[in-house]
């Protein structure tokens, strides 16, 4: 799985609701929340699709402004579906 912590203009855009709509059209795993900071920290497992075409999705289409992203990989988290954690 790969966390990706997005900074830019992402809350309060409509950002989660956006990568909640993507994730689940391309039948990823995982969620996506705010941070306390302003960034959108978006664990997930994509199945089919490339990350960077993931990024560059996010990136390009994203409702907000979207400055950058930091990359992790994280153990598997174990989710069933995509969800928004609050």
């Amino acid at each position: 799985m790969k966390k990706v912590i997005v900074s830019g203009d992402v809350q309060g855009v409509g950002f989660r609701y956006f990568v909640l709509k993507h994730c689940r059209r391309m039948n990823c795993r995982g969620w996506v929340r705010n941070l306390f900071d302003g960034t959108v920290e978006i664990v997930l497992d994509l199945k089919d699709e490339p990350l960077d075409d993931f990024l560059d999705y996010v990136k390009k289409e994203s409702p907000g402004y979207v400055y950058g992203y930091n990359l992790e990989d994280i153990p598997d988290q174990n989710c069933k579906s995509f969800e928004i954690h609050f």
